[in-house]
C-alpha cells in the first residue's frame, strides 16, 4: 500500500487494497514467474551440462591394458556367432578374422574352434558390454578353459561401437573390413587404449545420459569439446606415435595442423622441440 501513495487516506483503504492485490496477482507475480523459471531453467542446464561432463571424462579416462601384447576383440553378430580380429600391440590387425559359429554348440566344441588362437600368442580378449555381454563372457571364459588357453577375458564399453564402426572414419580406416570385424577390432583397441579410440566417436552418440537433450546443442558440444581437451590433455602423447585424431585435440591445434605433424614425422621423426 506504501508503494500507491506516501500518505494514503484512510478513508480509501480499500480501494488500496483491491488495487494492490490485482497489481501483485496480474502484474508482479507473472514477471517474477518468468525471471524464477529463466533462474531455475539455467540451474538445471549448469548441473546437467556438469553431469555430461564428469560422464564423458570418466568414459575417456577409462585404465587402458598395461600389457604389451597382442590383443584380440570378439563382436556377436545377430545371428549370435562370434567376431573375432587380433591385434598386435599398436593396435593393427593381425591376419584373418576368425569366424565362430555358436548356435547349440558345447563349450568343448567352441574351445576346439579357439584353439586356432593359440599361435598367434593372444594375451586378453575384449568384449564390448551390452544387453547379452555378461552370457557371452561366461561361456567364452568356459570355452578358454576347455581349449586351455591362458586368456583374460574383459568387458570394455559399448559407448558408441555401432556409431563408429558406420562412420567414415572407420570406412576410411579399415577399408576391406565389415561392420562387424570392425566392431571387434574397436573393442580391442579400447582394451589397449580407451581414449585413442574412443576420440573417434563423436561423443553426442555415446549414450551419455538424457539430459544431452534438454540442453542447448551448443552449450553440450562446448563441454564436450572442453573435456576432451582437458581429458587429452591430461593424458599426453608420444609426438611420433599418436594419431592425428589424438593430435587434433591438443590445445592450440586442430584437424590440419594435426594431418601436418603427421606427414612430417612419416618424412623423418621429430627429434627436438625446434623441430616442431
Amino acid at each position: 500500500l506504501g508503494a500507491l501513495s506516501k500518505r494514503p487516506n484512510p478513508a480509501f483503504s480499500g480501494v488500496h487494497r483491491v488495487i494492490a492485490a490485482r497489481a501483485l496477482e496480474r502484474r508482479l507475480i507473472p514477471m517474477l514467474e518468468e525471471e524464477i523459471r529463466l533462474e531455475l531453467k539455467e540451474r538445471a542446464d549448469e548441473e546437467a551440462l556438469r553431469f555430461l561432463a564428469q560422464h564423458l571424462r570418466r568414459v575417456l579416462l577409462t585404465d587402458p591394458h598395461t600389457r604389451r601384447s597382442a590383443t584380440a576383440g570378439l563382436h556377436v553378430d545377430p545371428k549370435g556367432d562370434w567376431v573375432i580380429a587380433v591385434l598386435d600391440p599398436d593396435g593393427s590387425p593381425v591376419g584373418e578374422p576368425l569366424q565362430v559359429a555358436v548356435g547349440d554348440r558345447s563349450v568343448e566344441e567352441l574351445g576346439a574352434d579357439l584353439a586356432a588362437l593359440a599361435e598367434r600368442k593372444i594375451e586378453a580378449m575384449a568384449l564390448a558390454n551390452g544387453k547379452t555381454s555378461r552370457a557371452v563372457l561366461i561361456k567364452l571364459r568356459k570355452a578358454f578353459a576347455a581349449a586351455k588357453l591362458d586368456c583374460f577375458c574383459f568387458l570394455v564399453s559399448d559407448a558408441g561401437l555401432a556409431s563408429y564402426a558406420n562412420s567414415e572414419v572407420a570406412r576410411k580406416e579399415l577399408a576391406d573390413m565389415s561392420v562387424h570385424v570392425r566392431m571387434a577390432i574397436s573393442s580391442a583397441r579400447r582394451l589397449q587404449d580407451p581414449l585413442r579410440e574412443l576420440l573417434k566417436v563423436d561423443p553426442r552418440h555415446m549414450g551419455l545420459g538424457p539430459q544431452q537433450g534438454l540442453v542447448s546443442k551448443a552449450n553440450v558440444k562446448r563441454v564436450f569439446s572442453d573435456v576432451i581437451e582437458s581429458c587429452v590433455s591430461y593424458v599426453g602423447c608420444d609426438l611420433n606415435l599418436a594419431p592425428a585424431v589424438q593430435l587434433a585435440h591438443l590445445p592450440g591445434l586442430d584437424a590440419a595442423m594435426a594431418e601436418k605433424l603427421v606427414a612430417r614425422r612419416a618424412e623423418r621423426p621429430f627429434e627436438r622441440l625446434e623441430e616442431l
